[in-house]
């Protein structure tokens, strides 16, 4: 479960390898809060965008890489290699929580190679 900017609730699948690792840390007891955060400051305090954004810089540096990236980019990584993977692309828009096919197609990116795959699936042989 997810809150949105606009404040509305989404819900977004994990997959079934990610739900082992998270379903392996949960804590036993069935009494403790529902409310505690994988990833936070505390159990009770989650990591706040400015937070994991500036780790990510820092990440960034460490590695030499070019700090024009910035977190939000592997939004586009993610919608990237599910359409490379072939998903259905309203499947992708619903992932992503757009509202509209255009917003997710600015997500998308393509290289010269994944237009000479696209290209080869046509077999000349077969005509």
């Amino acid at each position: 479960m997810f809150k949105t900017k606009s404040g509305k609730i989404r819900y977004i699948p994990i997959s079934y390898q990610l739900n082992v690792v998270l379903d392996s840390i949960k804590p036993s007891d069935k009494n403790e809060s529902k409310e505690e955060f994988v990833f936070g400051k505390s159990k009770k305090y989650r990591f706040d965008k400015s937070y994991v954004s500036s780790k990510f810089k820092n990440v960034l540096r460490q590695l030499n890489f070019d700090e024009r990236y910035h977190f939000h980019c592997l939004r586009h990584t993610f919608i990237t290699q599910l359409v490379k993977r072939g998903v259905n692309i309203y499947d992708i828009k619903q992932l992503a929580g757009h509202s509209c096919i255009e917003t997710t197609e600015l997500y998308m990116h393509t290289t010269i190679d994944d237009l000479r795959k696209a290209v080869d699936l046509i077999n000349i042989s077969n005509h």
